[in-house]
């Protein structure tokens, strides 16, 4: 089947995700008015940091967290990541889509995180005086995301 038969469709469901993908990253509907994030010049050493926002999983069992964060086709997340300058993990129960495949990897090496509650692992790599301003900017980025008001799910 030719391609060009659904040309019409494709066009439409790229529309759609575009703005779906915009109304989950931009959540107060200012996409023009974002800024990038401003930083001073490196100074010191490059260093990493670590830190963890849990996602509260209790409170809100029929939200689906990861699948905000992630957004449709991994863009939400990949986004942020190219924003904040750091690298964003979706870690512990509830954040492999397959939950036998989480059983089945719970206590294995290097897959411990599965014991833990569910959280979004953010670590950046930089100078002393960037790497916080950049861990702060990521920390409240998702924590607007889980926060959001407008769950469209």
């Amino acid at each position: 089947m030719p391609i060009g038969l659904f040309s019409h469709a494709l066009r439409l469901l790229d529309q759609e995700i575009v703005r779906v993908r915009t109304s989950l990253i931009h959540i107060d509907g200012s996409a023009d008015e974002r800024q990038p994030l401003e930083l001073p010049e490196p100074d010191g050493a490059i260093i990493q940091r670590k830190t963890r926002v849990s996602i509260p999983v209790e409170q809100y069992p029929e939200h689906n967290f990861v699948g905000r964060i992630i957004g449709p086709r991994g863009l939400t997340i990949q986004e942020l990541e190219v924003d904040c300058g750091c690298k964003l993990y979706v870690r512990g129960k509830g954040s492999l889509r397959n939950k036998e495949k989480e059983e089945k990897l719970r206590g294995q090496p290097n897959w411990e995180h599965l014991n833990d509650d569910l959280h979004v692992m953010i670590v950046v790599e930089d100078s002393i005086n960037r790497a916080e301003i950049k861990l702060n900017y990521a920390r409240d980025q998702i924590q607007k995301l889980i926060d959001s008001p407008n769950w469209p799910f």
